[in-house]
């Protein structure tokens, strides 16, 4: 993994990353309500956008469609603060506010509409010139087939060949298939366990980074929704590719991800002891929906050691990565990574080959990444120590 230098302005939390259309640009969403932009190949702060204090929990830039086009950065808050940027000016071009916490924001590919999702289990999707609410996707067809989300939402993702489908997923372990023509779910994948924005599609092909140990990286193919293409799991430690994406040396074993072939040589799927994150998941249920709108936990993004020890887990499985980021390359869809906490290792992953091509461990808590146009680069950021930006050469 060919590692840029950190790109840091100080220890604020960061939440999510987009990169521009033509790679020269970073955007990242803090946890003081800015939104930073710098020049990528440099590292240098070219804007620092404000439009409140409640964390930002989205940063988009809007699909360049046209070279007279100014850039725009779409930004949302967990105060529902929805904000459109001049990324090249610095300046606010407009801002509403919706009744509820957003955590997610994604353009169509054509930039024609947006979609927003948060606390309230909906999904909004607006004009992308007027700003204009066009529909509220809730419900599914029928209540025992596909009933839609009955808790938060982490991640909206549309299909990149038809801006009418799209899929999201949450706490509740689903992720839900829109058809915006039908207003409502139309089909469901179950057993999952999102907890940031951590969908991603390709082609006929969606990727999801679940936060827990087992299954921590899934691949489905979209035309059959029975089971995983393939499942990337944290099963062993590796000695001899831990790097310090810091410091850039050798460190302490860690946990790995590592991809697993249902139709392996030996026709066994590797079995490893599990932690059961439920109580933990429980826990944090109860601590969020007692907060004020906009606030955000202090223990709701980070398991503690503590809270492992509480569950009794074996030692050897007190530092598994629990994925909050997962992306696909955009030009070569066989590649993928993932990053989050608890073990804070950054992988890149050929899902197809059964190889990890490179990996590193984080500064901290991995909370968001981003995937370039170009298919060169990626990005990870998250507990307070700037943004990585890496090669995936």
């Amino acid at each position: 993994m060919n590692l840029r230098p950190i790109i840091s302005d100080d220890t604020t939390d960061t939440h999510a990353i987009t990169f521009s259309p033509d790679t020269s640009t970073i955007a990242s969403g803090c946890g003081d309500g800015s939104v930073r932009v710098y020049a990528a190949a440099a590292g240098r702060r070219l804007f620092r956008l404000q439009n409140g204090t409640s964390p930002i929990t989205s940063v988009q830039f809007k699909p360049e469609l046209s070279p007279t086009e100014p850039l725009q950065i779409l930004s949302a808050s967990s105060a529902g603060v929805v904000t459109r940027w001049h990324a090249s000016r610095g300046t606010i071009l407009s801002t509403f506010t919706l009744p509820t916490e957003i955590y997610n924001l994604k353009y169509a590919p054509d930039a024609s509409i947006y979609a927003a999702a948060g606390k309230d289990k909906a999904i909004r999707i607006f004009d992308e010139n007027t700003n204009s609410q066009l529909c509220e996707l809730r419900g599914g067809s029928n209540v025992l087939q596909t009933a839609g989300h009955s808790n938060r939402i982490f991640s909206v993702e549309f299909d990149k060949l038809n801006h009418n489908i799209l899929y999201s997923s949450g706490w509740d372990n689903t992720v839900q298939i829109w058809d915006i023509r039908c207003g409502h779910s139309v089909s469901s994948i179950h057993d999952v366990q999102v907890c940031g924005d951590s969908l991603d599609s390709a082609e006929n092909l969606l990727l999801c980074g679940s936060w827990r140990q087992r299954a921590a990286l899934q691949v489905f193919d979209l035309r059959n929704l029975q089971s995983a293409l393939k499942d990337i799991l944290e099963v062993k430690y590796d000695y001899s590719k831990a790097f310090d994406a810091q410091n850039s040396q050798q460190i302490a074993p860690v946990e790995i991800i590592k991809t697993v072939h249902f139709n392996s040589e030996k026709g066994v799927k590797k079995q490893i002891p599990e932690i059961d994150f439920s109580q933990l998941i429980q826990r944090q249920l109860a601590e969020v929906e007692n907060l004020e709108d906009g606030e955000i936990p202090q223990t709701s993004r980070i398991p503690s050691i503590e809270h492992f020890e509480e569950l009794q887990a074996p030692a050897e499985n007190l530092h598994p990565t629990l994925v909050y980021a997962a992306r696909f390359n955009q030009k070569a869809k066989n590649l993928v990574f993932g990053a989050g906490s608890g073990g804070n290792a950054v992988k890149i992953i050929d899902w197809e080959q059964d190889r990890i091509i490179s990996e590193v461990v984080a500064p901290g808590a991995c909370f968001c990444g981003a995937s370039s146009a170009c298919g060169r680069f990626g990005a990870f950021a998250g507990a307070g120590f700037g943004v990585q930006i890496f090669g995936f050469e």
